[in-house]
């Protein structure tokens, strides 16, 4: 199986209950072969990365 790789530019907040969020840019990227989804910041730090579920 062929591991294709898609990056996403994206904006990211970690303050979802705050009324004037404050965002930031990052990137996203997909591992189609692992189904794994790494979130960075503009810098090139990894912020989160977790894995997608299969859904039935």
């Amino acid at each position: 199986m062929e591991q294709n790789i898609f990056e996403y530019v994206v904006l990211f907040t970690a303050q979802k209950t705050k009324k004037f969020k404050t965002w930031q840019d990052g990137t996203m990227k997909y591992y189609s072969k692992n189904r794994k989804l790494i979130l960075a910041d503009e810098k090139g730090y990894v912020i989160d990365n977790t894995f997608v579920p299969i859904l039935k």
